[in-house]
């Protein structure tokens, strides 16, 4: 059923992959793998391989694997423009009275300088999580962005903040808009190459694969037919 979605979708995108862009789509996968396992490691995965990383780099970008995952990041970076998207800074904290003084000092000086006073580093107790930027469908779930918060946030206007709210990770929330961006009606042809450019930049991640998946999965209805048995029923079969 998940190969029927992404091959309907990529028929109906008329998906082709040019040479040049399966060749960067390979050096961009490589680059991910080798920050993941750290140069050492990588460079010691391509020697027990017996490869080097320009013997890979064409092993992968002729692979049937690197073609299907290059048209399941078209697919979703592609419906991401078609829906609205925000920008967030988010500020957590264990306990509510922290960030309830968060709240009031980022009220007086601004997020930013309350940051840099109260959050000079992360830790399991408070600070600032690296800047979001989602579609509104899919919003983050490590660590979770409640429903209840997302509809505040599209309550506000560009660098607005939420007051402290509460999320279902037990953690406390400030969060400010930096922006929202409405959704383009634009067909795929359109913006071909504004999407390769962004997946270059910054490929989905196995959690942007998930969630397109499983919302695409949420408005199909499956069902299972066996022919044999029905023509075996027609044919007045006991």
């Amino acid at each position: 059923v998940r190969w029927r979605l992404v091959e309907d979708r990529r028929t109906a995108m008329g998906i082709v992959h040019a040479p040049d862009e399966l060749h960067r789509r390979a050096a961009a996968y490589l680059d991910v793998a080798k920050r993941r396992m750290g140069p050492n490691t990588f460079q010691q995965q391509l020697e027990r391989e017996g490869t080097t990383e320009g013997a890979k780099l064409a092993q992968v970008e002729k692979s049937p694997f690197l073609s299907q995952l290059l048209t399941l990041d078209k697919i979703v970076r592609y419906s991401e423009i078609l829906e609205d998207r925000l920008e967030i800074d988010r500020a957590y904290f264990a306990e509510e009275a922290d960030a309830k003084k968060f709240l009031e000092a980022a009220k007086a000086k601004g997020f930013d300088e309350a940051s840099q006073e109260q959050l000079p580093e992360r830790k399991p107790t408070k600070g600032r999580l690296p800047r979001e930027s989602f579609s509104k469908s899919r919003p983050p779930l490590e660590p979770v962005l409640d429903a209840w918060i997302l509809e505040e946030l599209l309550r506000l206007a560009p660098e607005g903040m939420t007051d402290v709210e509460t999320s279902r990770s037990n953690l406390y929330y400030v969060i400010r808009l930096r922006g929202f961006r409405k959704g383009r009606d634009v067909v795929y042809s359109q913006v071909k190459d504004e999407v390769v450019e962004s997946i270059l930049r910054e490929p989905p991640t196995p959690q942007d694969y998930s969630r397109w998946m499983e919302r695409e999965m949420a408005r199909c209805r499956v069902e299972y037919a066996d022919s044999g048995a029905r023509r075996e029923k027609k044919g007045g079969s006991p």
